[in-house]
């Protein structure tokens, strides 16, 4: 029994690694904006692995609803743009978040998803009732590899359920999105990068988006950065550290626009 065990452990080892170098020879996906993309692993968003995107950090605040759907929005765009193989992408949308009016509630809106950069003769939905369905969906999809990437609405994101995914996504190449509020984001996770988004005041009261973007955390690299990031012309714009705080004040004292972020959520009806 013990040599079988032995023979086991080592046969699961060399498949680790295996799958390990096949996931780390894909390319990354460049978000195209420079001061982000340098702040990356390999100047990019990288394949085969899941990212986690959570709302702002304050309680009951719910100006991260925008932000956290378009840049998640923005990075799927990249993906399907980027797939060689131009594969679809999997949209899961969680109706217990629509019906107890989460940061994510509503409805995905088309003209909205074109505007960000996502081919819709690609983009598959699939509609769950709450996260034990909206973890199925995502883990089976990315397992199938039949997808280029997978997006999903959740309440809360256990570390238990980021390493399935995470597992399941570098066993096929595939990656994911989880979007989702951010309670208790201070708990370890296995997710490549993750990301805090926050809506921030239109300057000059134009209707444009504009997030307050933060990185936490990416794998093998010490790196935490933020950014002042608009989305305009079908490109991400980051301003320099320290930017977001300066539009914040602005808006507070008055000398900004605080447009809602309803005003310029294109995602949602």
């Amino acid at each position: 029994m013990p040599d079988s065990l032995a023979a086991l452990a080592q046969r699961i080892s060399v498949l680790e690694q295996e799958t390990s170098s096949r996931v780390d020879a894909m390319p990354p996906v460049p978000l195209q904006c420079p001061p982000i993309d340098g702040a990356l692993p390999g100047d990019g968003l990288a394949r085969g692995a899941i990212h986690e995107l959570a709302g702002p950090a304050g309680p009951g605040d719910q100006r991260g609803d925008g932000a956290l759907m378009g840049f998640g929005t923005v990075l799927l765009s990249r993906l399907m743009q980027a797939d060689e193989a131009a594969r679809p992408a999997l949209w899961c949308m969680n109706r217990r978040l629509q019906h107890v009016g989460g940061l994510l509630s509503g409805h995905v809106y088309s003209p909205g998803l074109q505007a960000f950069g996502v081919p819709l003769d690609r983009l598959l939905f699939a509609y769950t009732g709450n996260d034990s369905e909206t973890l199925w969906a995502m883990e089976e999809a990315l397992r199938s590899g039949a997808v280029c990437g997978v997006i999903g609405e959740l309440n809360e994101f256990a570390p238990v359920a980021a390493r399935r995914l995470q597992l399941a996504a570098q066993g096929s190449g595939s990656t994911g999105l989880v979007l989702w509020p951010g309670r208790g984001l201070n708990a370890a996770s296995f997710a490549e990068t993750r990301w805090r988004l926050s809506a921030l005041p239109s300057p000059g009261g134009k209707i444009v988006p504009h997030w307050r973007v933060s990185l936490l955390r990416a794998r093998r690299s010490a790196v935490s950065r933020d950014w002042a990031v608009r989305w305009q012309d079908g490109r991400l714009y980051a301003s320099p550290a320290g930017a977001a705080a300066a539009i914040e004040a602005g808006a507070e004292t008055g000398t900004g626009s605080a447009v809602s972020p309803l005003a310029y959520r294109p995602l949602t009806a």
